[in-house]
């Protein structure tokens, strides 16, 4: 959930959690209005389901106490830096400045490392998601470029060329090993989910080679395939 102001971030928030059930990202370009969110929710009935995003680099004191005193128990960590670009960097900027406060911000941590492993796979021939996420045995998640929307200037996410092209932008980040996307308005939905829930399928049967069983009946290679 992602608002520019407290007030909407809240609202937002609460509306989310009365039509579903499942974990919610508190996110805003701006600091004061992700803390607000925190200190509102603090004690309540939700916190558990709330996951700050994000921790990053340039995190302050003030920050991080906030999220021990409300209780926060997980929360994204944005191990993106234009200093830490391939994969070796952002590990030791997850090792030696973001990972160390292990109490604040909760003990769920989720590495988000955006552009810099499409770089690194363009560079070392590999998929760096799942590099790092195999050394730091964190769940991740990976955000495709803002452009992932820009088909064309006149294109809407209801045509058919611009959700096949991000319907492909979407699925190299599954394969990659990215745990969860972030796909923009809840109109994508329709769309994203059939996508990844393909993906998901392809690698799960690719798994059966390796020793790989699926028990839950609810998996997308017992729909899709």
């Amino acid at each position: 959930m992602i608002g520019e102001t407290a007030e909407a971030l809240i609202g937002c928030t609460e509306f989310v959690a009365a039509h579903a059930s499942s974990p919610i990202l508190i996110d805003s370009p701006f600091q004061k209005v992700r803390l607000a969110a925190v200190r509102h929710f603090a004690g309540s009935e939700l916190m558990p389901r709330l996951v700050y995003n994000s921790i990053a680099e340039d995190f302050t004191d003030e920050e991080l106490r906030c999220l021990q005193e409300c209780g926060v128990k997980s929360s994204i960590v944005l191990a993106f830096s234009t200093r830490a670009v391939k994969p070796e960097a952002k590990l030791r900027l997850l090792g030696d400045r973001l990972l160390p406060g292990r109490t604040a911000g909760g003990n769920r941590k989720h590495p988000d490392r955006r552009r810099g492993d499409r770089r690194a796979q363009r560079e070392l021939g590999i998929p760096g998601d799942r590099r790092n996420k195999g050394r730091v045995r964190l769940s991740c998640r990976l955000r495709p470029g803002k452009r992932r929307f820009h088909v064309a200037e006149d294109e809407s996410p209801r045509k058919p060329a611009f959700q096949a092209a991000c319907a492909a932008v979407f699925s190299l980040p599954r394969l990659m090993g990215a745990d969860f996307l972030l796909y923009g308005s809840l109109q994508n939905a329709p769309w994203v989910y059939p996508a990844a829930g393909a993906i998901d399928g392809l690698i799960a049967y690719g798994g059966r080679f390796t020793g790989v069983s699926v028990r839950a009946k609810e998996h997308p290679i017992n729909k899709v395939f």
